[in-house]
């Protein structure tokens, strides 16, 4: 099992356990850029999606921030694609 689909694992199972490296880590290898990191919030986006996401910089992550990456990104469906 590849480290990405562990961590997606992780957030799909424990949503209100995950700190800032690590949805940082999973939204850049689903391919994400990161914008805008000099304060507190980091924006990431997507080629594929029309809206970038702000995220704070915090741990751990808010859970309606980690809800709001699996269903903006596809998590679930990720998950299940990676080998």
């Amino acid at each position: 099992m590849s480290a990405l689909k562990k961590k997606i694992g992780k957030m799909l199972s424990q949503p209100t356990n995950i700190n800032f490296k690590t949805l940082d880590s999973v939204l850049k290898g689903i391919g994400c850029t990161v914008r805008n990191t000099g304060g507190s919030h980091h924006v990431y986006e997507h080629p594929d999606y029309f809206f970038p996401i702000s995220i704070p910089k915090a741990n751990p992550i808010k859970r309606r921030y980690i809800i709001q990456v699996i269903n903006q990104f596809g998590l679930k469906e990720k998950h299940d694609e990676i080998n």
